[in-house]
């Protein structure tokens, strides 16, 4: 201003004076002043505008984030606020609210009838109110909760109405499922709150709610438990419901466990927490019926694994690893773990053919497999299992388990291998004796021949010419071939029991030969009998095979060199002894050696038919079950005494017998009575008809010979009453002697008979020819003994 001043005054060519400066400096000042005055006001205006621009900018940005709609109405029901985002219900833009009432903005009658009627309550009130409406949005009926709150103005009215509008859609459709769950859920649930005591322990608890699930499940009723304790509602709660729960509401931790509740006689599974300090929740579910059917399952495992364990069987559990290329133990039970000679224990886990390596030979590995892929069931046939654990014969089943594993079923099959073994060897022996039989038949008729035509030279040349000692040779010969013909049959056991009174001395002297030839070279044979042997009643075949049995048995023990040790001695039982016999005088054999033994085990069924310590196809189990039979049936008894590695010592003992044996009694045979009556001889072998023929004419009798029955029943019929004795062989072709008899007796009836045969008693006894009151001459026969029968028979 002031250099306009001097300007305009220097332009004018006026003087410039000191006092229009003063002047106008001064007024310039006042202006100032004033002007800064009105500066600081308008700042301090443009200030609180700016400030309350950016508050309401806060404000409005905080309104529009929330997802409440906020608004603000007069008294008249007109907007004066809403916030943008009311966009999201309706494509309205906030500005288009303001300044109009709902109606002006044409919201339906009813939405608008509502919120008239709620804004009027308010102004006329001056109170809050809260209250909620349907409205059916742009995404389809919603349901809101709408809050209104009055704005005062200086004299206390109503001015304006402030308000909160809430989207309960959502929160309402979850009041509702909860609900439905809460009613409908399967499981029980129960709000409890903790009593402690006056230590603070927790000691009971209240029902607050439960739902119909928790009705249904515990059959107590929410009208009647509500508001109660539970020891109130069940006296008989158990200590650890309460302690459990009093954790959850002390510690906060939740809990899942199964109990049973005596009160109400049922088991349950818990799930309990703690939804606010001093109270605990429960879900739980009746497990009742599966806590009994997992007892009656255990009761069941119970006795499946007790039955497992008492099987006489083995049986093996196998699981697949490797998909099927190897198969490992997972259980066996004891009767297999015998068999196998293995403990489960150690060999859980390991694979099949590791444990034993035989089982590849037997194809078992391959099976397991095949049944596992197929579950097809398999029988594996018996077959011989080899390794250095044992050797045995074994029969396998192998089928597939629900869970997926593998079982094999085996049993040891050696004993009934050892059992058929024996059976077959028995059948052998069957069919030796049968052999022997008929052997024996051919050879008693050469004998009987040889014998006959001897003695009946022997009686036409004298004593003292040299031809007579020739033919007591052959005589000797021909019954030392009997003699063996009969041990062939003892051997075969088809020799009829003849007991009498002999000396064991005697018989075993007889046997020596043969017995060192069975035994063989390389082993020695030792002969020590009692000089004063008493005397035993039995049958000299039986003495034959129990020394032959035993003498084999001794034999088979010693591997290599070895000595069998021939014992006999005298003995008195002076209390009891072996097998539990009486008191009294026994004559005793012994068979000893030097072989390997055996243990208690072994010694425990020596005498059980078919047992045997040998391999399969050397030895039939019946040498000691037959001595055994022979010794008791002649009221004797067997010691046996052994252990391994010392060889083994079997003591007989017999009965001692009164009276003197046939080898003591000499006493000359006297000549048979001749005859005259006439005899009909019907014998099929040729030699053995012409000597008896001869036999019979040199006692005087008629003898009227047939070769076959056909040819005697022509004989019979011609003499007819004539015929005195029918003197016939048993076995012929087309007509046994029985049936010949039987033939000529119908039509002569008493008509006397007398049989002969070289077959064994048990042969000749099918037809029907052996019992009492039946004379039979056994072959071979001495012209004495002949003649002595017949006389015999024909005075019977």
């Amino acid at each position: 201003v002031l250099y306009l001043y001097l300007s305009r005054q220097e332009r004018r060519g006026g003087e410039i004076t000191t006092r229009p400066v003063l002047a106008i400096l001064r007024e310039f000042a006042e202006v100032k002043a004033e002007l800064g005055t009105a500066q600081r006001e308008i700042l301090r205006r443009k200030q609180a505008e700016e400030n309350l621009r950016a508050s309401e900018d806060k404000y409005r940005a905080m309104v529009d984030g929330i997802p409440d709609v906020v608004m603000r109405f007069d008294r008249e029901g007109r907007h004066l606020f809403v916030s943008g985002n009311v966009q999201n219900y309706i494509d309205l833009p906030a500005a288009r609210f303001l300044g109009r009432t709902s109606r002006e903005l044409g919201f339906p009658e009813d939405f608008c009838a509502v919120r008239e009627k709620a804004l009027r309550k308010v102004v006329e009130t001056g109170k809050n109110l809260e209250t909620e409406f349907s409205f059916q949005c742009k995404n389809g009926p919603g349901l809101f909760n709408w809050r209104l709150v009055p704005e005062f103005d200086a004299r206390g009215g109503v001015r304006s109405i402030f308000s909160i509008c809430r989207d309960i859609t959502a929160h309402r459709r979850a009041e509702k499922n909860y609900q439905t769950l809460f009613r409908e859920m399967l499981d029980g649930f129960a709000l409890h709150e903790m009593v402690f005591d006056e230590k603070g322990e927790p000691s009971d608890y209240t029902f607050l709610v439960v739902n119909p699930a928790f009705e249904r499940l515990t059959g107590l009723k929410a009208e009647d438990i509500l508001g109660k304790r539970v020891r109130d509602v069940l006296p008989g709660t158990e200590n650890f419901w309460i302690e459990t729960y009093g954790r959850v509401v002390l510690t906060g931790e939740p809990v899942l466990f199964e109990n049973y509740s005596k009160g109400l006689d049922k088991y349950f599974q818990v799930s309990a927490f703690r939804p606010a300090p001093g109270q605990f929740a429960c879900i739980f579910a009746d497990i009742t019926e599966r806590k009994r059917f997992e007892e009656a399952l255990r009761s069941s495992e119970e006795q499946f694994r007790q039955f497992f364990e008492h099987l006489t069987v083995g049986v093996a559990v196998f699981e697949a690893k490797e998909e099927g290329r190897d198969f490992v133990f997972t259980d066996m039970n004891r009767a297999g773990q015998a068999l196998s000679r293995v403990d489960i224990g150690e060999i859980r886990g390991r694979n099949l053919p590791d444990v034993f390596p035989g089982v590849r030979d037997q194809g078992l590995p391959e099976a397991l497999y095949e049944v596992w892929r197929t579950g097809e069931p398999l029988h594996l046939p018996l077959s011989e299992y080899r390794d250095e654990r044992s050797r045995q014969w074994v029969e396998h089943r192998v089928f597939r388990l629900p869970s997926g594993r593998v079982a094999v079923v085996f049993e040891d099959r050696s004993e009934q291998m050892r059992l058929e073994e024996g059976l077959r060897q028995a059948h052998k022996m069957e069919s030796v004796g049968r052999l022997a039989g008929g052997v024996a038949h051919d050879f008693n008729n050469m004998l009987g021949v040889i014998l006959g035509h001897v003695e009946m030279a022997m009686d036409s040349v004298g004593p003292d010419q040299a031809l007579y000692g020739d033919l007591a040779e052959i005589r000797k010969a021909a019954e030392r071939s009997a003699d063996l013909t009969r041990q062939l049959l003892a051997f075969a056991r088809k020799q009829t029991i003849l007991p009498k009174v002999l000396s064991i001395n005697e018989t075993i002297a007889g046997m020596m030969r043969m017995l060192k030839r069975m035994i063989g070279e390389d082993i020695r044979l030792v002969w020590t009998p009692d000089d004063d042997l008493w005397p035993v009643e039995m049958d000299p075949t039986q003495v034959d095979q129990i020394i032959a049995n035993l003498t084999i048995n001794a034999r088979d023990a010693i591997s290599g060199g070895g000595t069998i040790f021939i014992e006999t001695r005298n003995v008195r039982m002076e209390s009891g002894g072996a097998q539990g016999l009486p008191l009294g005088d026994y004559v005793m054999l012994a068979v000893r050696d030097t072989g390997c033994g055996m243990d208690q085990e072994t010694q425990s069924h020596l005498f059980e038919p078919f047992f045997t310590t040998k391999e399969l196809g050397k030895g039939t189990g019946l040498g000691l079950a037959t001595i055994y039979g022979i010794v008791t049936q002649n009221r004797g008894g067997v010691l046996v005494e052994s252990e391994p590695g010392l060889g083994t010592n079997v003591l007989v003992f017999i009965p001692r017998a009164e009276g003197k044996t046939e080898e003591e009694v000499v006493e000359e045979e006297p000549e048979p009575l001749p005859g005259n009556e006439t005899i009909l001889l019907v014998e099929d072998e040729p030699a053995i008809l012409k000597l008896a023929q001869a036999i019979l004419s040199h006692y005087g009798y008629t003898v009227l010979a047939a070769e076959t029955p056909e040819a005697a029943l022509s004989l019979a019929e011609k003499n007819g009453e004539s015929i005195h004795l029918l003197l016939t062989d048993v076995v012929m072709p087309g007509m046994n002697g029985k049936e010949l008899r039987d033939r000529i007796a119908a039509f002569q009836p008493g008509i006397k008979v007398l049989f002969m045969s070289g077959y064994p008693t048990e042969v000749i006894a099918q037809y029907g020819v052996m019992g009492e009151g039946i004379q039979c001459l056994k072959k071979p026969f001495t012209v004495k003994t002949m003649a002595a029968k017949v006389r015999e028979a024909l005075a019977a």
